[in-house]
């Protein structure tokens, strides 16, 4: 998460969606940014606003923040963790991060345990969570003032910062899977788009946007 209070903007990240790209270049713009450890570089709404915003507006009760982030479609989110977690290092590490890999199963099979009931116990490899966890409040409104379309292209997310910052930022597309080719049955599919329901209704109500 970054904040600053000269520049009047909030990013926070949400995880796989190229977020740690824009963190990083943001990081000199900044007065505050988050990013040792996830739990604070994937701040949640509710957390920004009970803790980094209420510190704010007690210290600059006048100071108006617009906050932000990157959204992405969820199939293909989904897709990401997949394509995430087949790196062969994590075999090499602990015994939970060891379950989480992969690089031995198909997208269809991540896509089924991830989809499974969760009193079915879900695989360690299939928890990945939800976008919408990032974005609202636990009360379910939302918790961010602007959302970004991943698929968008990062042009737009430059455009809107330069103007906030007053020069012209330039974002790498760094850890970006290929977009994939959903090679999964049809049954599949609806599950996938049925477990992620509340994601979808953030996601299609976000206008398209180009630079």
């Amino acid at each position: 998460m970054n904040l600053s209070t000269i520049y009047k903007f909030a990013f926070l990240c949400v995880p796989k969606t190229g977020s740690t790209s824009l963190k990083n270049v943001l990081r000199d713009h900044s007065t505050i940014s988050y990013g040792w450890k996830h739990r604070f570089k994937h701040m949640k709404a509710q957390v920004f606003h009970d803790h980094v915003m209420t510190f704010h507006k007690s210290a600059f009760p006048t100071l108006q923040i617009e906050s932000s982030c990157v959204m992405r479609e969820p199939n293909d989110w989904a897709y990401s963790w997949y394509r995430y977690r087949q790196r062969p290092e994590l075999l090499t590490r602990s015994p939970r991060k060891a379950a989480m890999y992969t690089g031995d199963i198909s997208f269809e099979t991540f896509v089924d345990h991830l989809t499974r009931p969760r009193s079915h116990g879900n695989k360690a490899f299939a928890k990945i969570g939800f976008q919408h966890r990032y974005i609202l409040m636990d009360d379910g409104s939302m918790g961010v003032d602007k959302i970004f379309r991943y698929e968008d292209g990062f042009g737009v997310i430059e455009d809107y910062f330069s103007q906030k910052i007053g020069t012209e930022i330039s974002i790498p597309n760094l850890n970006k899977s290929p977009n994939p080719a959903l090679a999964i049955s049809d049954e599949l599919l609806v599950r996938l788009e049925n477990h992620f329901d509340k994601d979808w209704s953030i996601y299609n109500s976000i206008p398209v946007q180009t630079s």
